[in-house]
């Protein structure tokens, strides 16, 4: 099997030949690895690509993802939001451009993609044409409330969802449309799946009872709108309340799947009992565990967490870095040889 052959039999249930392995963010560890700015990234989809590739094969992930920076998201300055450039990292929005009624108004879906947000759409048109064929591509469109949250400025489309609903739902609903936009764009580039990706979302910034009452609708509006399209959501669990039958939480749960949060045997064991959309059943290794744990420990997780899978009945298991990311060339290339120590791994574990 090549890579996209292997992430998609682990993604539908089905034996791999072994065990896929597959990154989430990698952009600060592009730079510092292959020894680029920031700016060259910002400037070049088709330097960002050929990276993509480059890491992707070099390390044996079986799939790609882009990950470039919130300013490629669709809510760049074209758009009218303000961002802040700091010369050694990756701008940050700094306030939104919508800020009276009669702005979100005067506010347009755009009619064509431009600037940051046609990049990001060359990145995935370069990745899936260069590897589509051997790498599994998966695109990645904002959802509802994250737009939000960049067009009107997280700080005040945040107080506006405690003091101001009236405000906040005509936003919203200004925001489906552009997700449904993003989404539309990001599919016409021929990537293999797609998921709606709420950057925004996170429990620091929206309670649950929030997150039901004033944003999931909207969220299950676009998702409804792209039924027929290979889209997925993976976060509405990290939002939600309730527990499992045996009282644990599942937004602590889903959590810990998908970012690593607790590299513990148990949470892969309870794992299979709430599956994360858009993966196979995940052995998740954080971004600290890369830079701080000995690589010893990692492998030792990995084991452990394969077994527990195969034992539970599943034969899917995938291993999941989720964060490869490092502050400056010596971390980057002591990363990189622990990640060819987990590739070791994953092609000597029998399944």
């Amino acid at each position: 099997m090549n890579g996209r052959e292997r992430f998609k039999a682990a993604l539908e249930g089905r034996k791999p030949d072994i065990i896929p392995m597959i990154p989430g963010n990698n952009n600060a560890f592009l730079c510092h690895f292959y020894d680029v700015t920031v700016q060259q990234l910002l400037e070049a989809p088709e330097r960002y690509a050929e990276l993509n590739v480059r890491f992707v094969k070099e390390f044996g992930f079986d799939l790609v993802r882009p990950n470039v920076g919130y300013i490629f998201y669709g809510c760049g300055p074209e758009l009218g939001v303000e961002w802040k450039f700091v010369e050694s990292d990756f701008p940050g929005a700094s306030g939104g451009c919508v800020e009276t009624e009669a702005d979100l108004n005067r506010f347009r879906i755009p009619e064509e993609p431009s600037g940051y947000f046609k990049k990001y759409l060359d990145i995935h048109r370069i990745l899936t044409k260069e590897v589509g064929d051997t790498i599994y591509v998966r695109g990645a469109a904002l959802g509802p409330f994250s737009a939000g949250c960049f067009l009107r400025g997280l700080q005040d489309f945040l107080l506006d969802s405690a003091v101001n609903l009236d405000l906040f739902h005509r936003v919203m609903k200004k925001s489906v449309e552009l997700s449904n936009y993003f989404l539309e764009q990001v599919s016409l580039t021929g990537v293999h799946d797609m998921v709606l990706n709420e950057v925004y979302l996170t429990p620091g910034n929206l309670s649950p009872l929030s997150f039901e009452k004033n944003v999931n609708p909207y969220i299950q509006q676009v998702l409804a709108s792209h039924r027929s399209r290979n889209l997925s959501f993976y976060q509405q669990d990290f939002m939600g309340v309730g527990n499992l039958p045996n009282g644990t939480s599942k937004k602590g749960l889903a959590s810990a799947i998908y970012y690593g949060t607790k590299e513990n045997p148990e949470v892969i064991r309870e794992s299979l009992n709430l599956p994360i959309p858009g993966h196979p059943a995940l052995v998740s290794v954080s971004g600290r565990s890369l830079v701080q744990r000995d690589i010893h420990d990692i492998l030792d997780f990995i084991r452990k967490g394969v077994d527990i899978i195969l034992e539970l009945g599943a034969r899917n298991p995938c291993i999941y870095l989720v964060s490869v990311q490092a502050a400056g060339r010596k971390e980057a290339q002591a990363i990189a040889e622990k990640i060819h120590r987990i590739r070791e791994l994953r092609e000597s574990l029998p399944l």
